[in-house]
């Protein structure tokens, strides 16, 4: 618990603003009736909410998963589980993520995943 609230207090304290994709975004907005949308992230809820909400986006996910919703971040499932509908095949389920912690989440969730490169261009 108090590494959670120093990860909170530096995340606050450093906060300096971040970078948009905007082909992931422009997806996200183009496709809002074809998807259901959540965000499993390993940032706090400031930061996500406040991206989310800075890019108008923040009412088209369903359920918005942080470090603070869970004990054990990515790589570990724990983060999917608290939106998983188990009547949905895990088939339907798709991550986008950019990094090798994303891609071992969605493997330990038995989830197909898609990497994006925007940041290493």
């Amino acid at each position: 618990m108090h590494v959670r609230k120093y990860i909170e207090k530096y995340e606050l304290s450093h906060y300096s603003g971040y970078a948009p994709n905007p082909e992931l975004l422009n997806f996200i907005r183009k496709n809002t009736h074809t998807y259901t949308y959540y965000m499993w992230t390993c940032n706090t809820t400031f930061v996500a909410e406040t991206v989310l909400k800075n890019e108008r986006l923040f009412p088209l996910f369903e359920k918005i998963v942080t470090q603070t919703d869970v004990v054990l971040i990515k790589p570990e499932p724990e983060g999917f589980y608290t939106f998983y509908n188990t009547d949905e095949p895990l088939s339907s389920y798709l991550m986008i993520g950019d990094s090798l912690a994303d891609e071992n989440a969605a493997k330990a969730a038995g989830i197909d995943f898609f990497r994006i490169d925007y940041f290493s261009r």
